[in-house]
């Protein structure tokens, strides 16, 4: 949510009742809000809406919102006179979202603003599996969907992602549950298809989920490999395109619903790859020891979503070994993924991942794209926002490394991206210690450090080399530090 200032100022008389006489001024009435809109959880609780005034004001919900009141006086309408913080109590939304409109009213001037409360319940259109291998003899096939949607308000569509269509028909709905037919594969090949299903939520808004369905021919053969072995398909070179049907499992560690699930990439000095960290995949192996980097084609080819169980066909991928010097872990990287390198995703949770709790001086080249806690760390610099840069300069260096340190003394760089949601979200910085969660990384930061000397020419994306190991958090709960000094 951007702050936008939502001011409204009235507009000036000037009354002169004479040529004689110094001309009388009516008083400017200015009343605006900090945000026009707001967005809350479906939990119970508070939230502030800031009003600036110069005047008395006031502010009321209609008699139709019972679920939201002033917390000085628990009704629905409030006087208050100067700049205000609003207190609104908030109760627990046990429904689907709902929007209520907050009328501010000063002298004449009248503003509106919009607080939307999500739902504990899924308002949309979701697969719990979204994407799924059909055998390739075909036959029928049905996958778990998760709405409240009415059925009959659901449209379906079946969009093809190769020169193979209408392999897949009869799409149905039933008791949340889609049922199609897919057709015998003599193509050859393996296709794959998308089923779209779309729809309008009780806000209006429009919603939709996404089934990706792949299907190999009829003499198509896997052969799964360990992560150890997918290493071993480099040889004694340090990069390999895969053209056999190898597949790997793991689980994926990172989504980017908050902006930080992966590194944002430097095109040049000024312009950066800002969907870097949607196409970006950290797929950690079942056992928690080894991890990998896959890079998709774009957005669109990544059709995985945190803590799924994945199967990844490696045909067609292109394996690199990367690192290997001084500062320079040794670690793995795959190119080139499409959405049909993708066969099958199952959703699983946090719960479901190998725990890995470590010492940042525990830490080795195999912990590299996988997911661990450090224990006992702080941020020493407990000033500021977790990207303490101005963003008129977020062309130029889209990530910051924050400092952290552990018990034993040892320290290490956390990296949040200048777009990530929470990292400038005006919450204090956490003053006390506890533990940092997140994806082991190697990334430079070229804006720490460059080459002065070098002709501009000849600089490089390369430097910037600030440690061996660095920790990428996804979400602000992977950051588990006390908020006061004292614990």
């Amino acid at each position: 949510m951007k702050g936008i200032i939502n001011i409204m100022l009235a507009a000036v008389a000037v009354a002169c009742v004479s040529c004689s006489k110094e001309p009388e001024y009516l008083s400017i009435v200015e009343i605006g809000t900090e945000y026009s809109s707001y967005e809350v959880s479906y939990a119970a609780g508070d939230m502030v809406v800031r009003v600036y005034s110069n005047g008395e004001f006031t502010a009321s919900f209609d008699e139709s919102v019972n679920w939201a009141s002033f917390h000085d006086n628990g009704e629905r309408t409030i006087t208050f006179s100067g700049d205000r913080e609003l207190v609104i109590d908030v109760e627990k939304n046990r429904g689907l979202s709902r929007r209520a409109v907050m009328d501010i009213v000063c002298g004449r001037s009248r503003i509106e603003v919009e607080i939307v409360q999500g739902s504990m319940l899924n308002g949309g259109i979701e697969f719990v599996d979204a994407n799924v291998l059909a055998d390739s003899n075909g036959g029928e096939m049905s996958s778990k969907m998760l709405t409240l949607i009415d059925h009959d308000r659901i449209e379906s569509e079946v969009s093809y992602e190769d020169d193979q269509h209408d392999w897949i028909s009869g799409v149905k709905i039933v008791n949340n549950f889609v049922t199609f037919n897919v057709d015998r594969n003599y193509s050859g090949v393996i296709r794959s298809a998308v089923i779209v299903l779309s729809s309008t939520d009780e806000l209006g808004e429009d919603v939709a989920g996404a089934l990706y369905v792949k299907q190999p021919a009829a003499d198509t053969e896997f052969e799964s490999l360990t992560f150890p072995q997918m290493y071993a398909l480099l040889g004694a070179g340090s990069k390999v395109t895969v053209d056999r049907n190898y597949t790997i499992t793991g689980f994926v560690l990172n989504d980017n619903t908050y902006g930080n699930g992966g590194e944002i990439f430097p095109v040049s000095r000024t312009f950066q790859d800002e969907e870097a960290a949607d196409y970006t995949i950290y797929l950690e192996s079942e056992d928690g020891a080894y991890g990998v980097r896959i890079l998709a084609r774009d957005a669109e080819n990544n059709t995985t979503r945190r803590y799924d169980r994945a199967v990844i066909n490696l045909n067609g991928m292109t394996l690199e070994r990367l690192g290997g010097g001084e500062d320079d872990p040794v670690r793995y990287s795959l190119s080139g993924a499409v959405s049909s390198n993708i066969l099958t995703t199952t959703a699983s949770s946090a719960e479901a991942l190998p725990v890995k709790v470590k010492r940042m001086s525990e830490l080795t080249d195999e912990d590299v794209y996988t997911y661990v806690t450090l224990s006992d760390c702080e941020i020493p610099v407990r000033k500021g926002p977790l990207s303490p840069i101005s963003y008129a300069y977020a062309d130029f260096m889209s990530k910051y490394p924050m400092l952290i340190r552990d018990v034993e003394g040892s320290s290490m760089y956390m990296m949040t991206n200048t777009a990530c949601t929470y990292a400038r979200n005006g919450e204090p910085m956490p003053q006390g210690s506890g533990t940092v969660s997140g994806v082991i990384v190697h990334e430079n930061c070229d804006q720490f450090e460059w080459d002065a000397s070098a002709p501009s020419d000849e600089r490089t994306f390369d430097l910037g080399n600030i440690g061996r190991y660095q920790i990428r958090h996804i979400s602000r709960d992977d950051i588990d530090l006390a908020e006061d000094f004292e614990d």
